[in-house]
């Protein structure tokens, strides 16, 4: 089966959260929150069924947004610019 992974961030509070989901948007697991400075590949993360039920609720509540690649490296290296 085919997979897709992806950034979201939550409207409300700006958390991250990173989910997989099938190609026609299936939602398999997701990790999260991660704090913008602590984005990693997301092939690194262990995606977890357990938190579906919310991930879907907050989509269809449109309370998350995705993030393109663009976007979440700037997030990322923003957040390291300022801490130095």
């Amino acid at each position: 089966m085919d997979k897709t992974r992806g950034f979201w961030k939550h409207v409300d509070n700006g958390l991250i959260y990173a989910v997989e989901s099938t190609m026609d948007g299936q939602i398999l697991g997701g990790v999260g929150p991660v704090r913008p400075k602590s984005l990693g590949d997301l092939d690194s993360y262990t995606y977890e069924p357990k938190i579906k039920p919310w991930l879907k609720m907050a989509m269809e509540r449109h309370k998350l947004q995705r993030l393109g690649p663009a976007v979440y490296y700037r997030i990322a290296t923003a957040e390291k610019e300022c801490s130095n």
